[in-house]
């Protein structure tokens, strides 16, 4: 399947959803999901030879995937010292991705 430009707006509407939802959700979330295990082994096997779209395989990364996530998001977490995620550094994040620059 050839990436659909037209998809572009779902897709982006989906990462904003969900990215918005884990972050209300990540007070409550353990660090590390008791399903973490089963998480990961989701993933395993042959790629298909068709893929289903951009928006279908997010989704299916966020249903099968977000328990093999760790939840250091935000203040609760010192391990590295690259700061918790703030609306502006979200935002920027995004957007050089999407900017596709070289550094």
């Amino acid at each position: 399947m050839t990436p659909d430009r037209a998809e572009i707006r779902d897709v982006l509407e989906l990462v904003a959803r969900e990215a918005a939802a884990y972050l209300e959700g990540l007070d409550e979330r353990p660090v590390r999901s008791p399903a973490l295990e089963k998480a990961a082994l989701s993933f395993g096997g042959d790629l298909p030879e068709v893929g289903e779209g951009g928006a279908a395989a997010l989704r299916e990364l966020v249903e099968k995937g977000l328990d093999g996530t760790v939840a250091t998001s935000g203040p609760r977490s010192f391990h590295f010292v690259v700061g918790g995620v703030t609306p502006a550094a979200l935002g920027a994040d995004w957007l050089t991705t999407v900017f596709d620059q070289i550094a």
